[in-house]
């Protein structure tokens, strides 16, 4: 369910381009695991984000981990999937590109793919979003109640 609030959230805010895109194309197979919810589901191979032997993508996602930017910003899990997403399209649409620049690194965001997933697609969801944008690939994560907010989740 979180996916699926994520998905309507950040596209009935104007953003998730990149989601959209892959729920909408019935040709590509793309398996989100909640790394929330350890118990529930488990990427069975470890990996985080990459292609699996039978076409399909696997991109593990915790739903509820906000992100606080180095600079203090804050960006929703909603936020975050689309990135995840930006970077299935990416390599989907051209595995060669997606592969150079994966390999070209970057001083300020690692490399060449993450500056044009972060300074693109995240930026366009995180401001429809009404969040704030990150000028790196840095940050620490938070919990947070819900998908769609920066709220963090209040200590017991």
């Amino acid at each position: 369910m979180d996916f699926i609030h994520s998905y309507v959230f950040n596209t009935n805010n104007g953003g998730g381009e990149n989601m959209k895109k892959a729920v909408l194309d019935h040709n590509v197979k793309v398996h989100v695991w909640d790394a929330s919810q350890p118990s529930l589901f488990e990427n069975p191979d470890g990996q985080r984000n990459h292609f699996d032997d039978n076409g399909g993508f696997n991109i593990t996602w915790f739903s509820r981990k906000a992100t606080r930017t180095s600079d203090g910003g804050v960006i929703s899990p909603a936020t975050i999937i689309e990135h995840e997403f930006a970077h299935f399209v990416n390599r989907y649409k051209d595995k060669r590109e997606f592969e150079r620049k994966s390999e070209t690194p970057n001083r300020q965001y690692g490399d060449e793919e993450e500056k044009e997933v972060i300074e693109g697609a995240e930026w366009r969801t995180a401001r429809k979003n009404g969040e704030t944008i990150r000028h790196n690939h840095k940050g620490k994560s938070y919990d947070v109640t819900d998908p769609r907010t920066t709220k963090p989740k209040k200590k017991r």
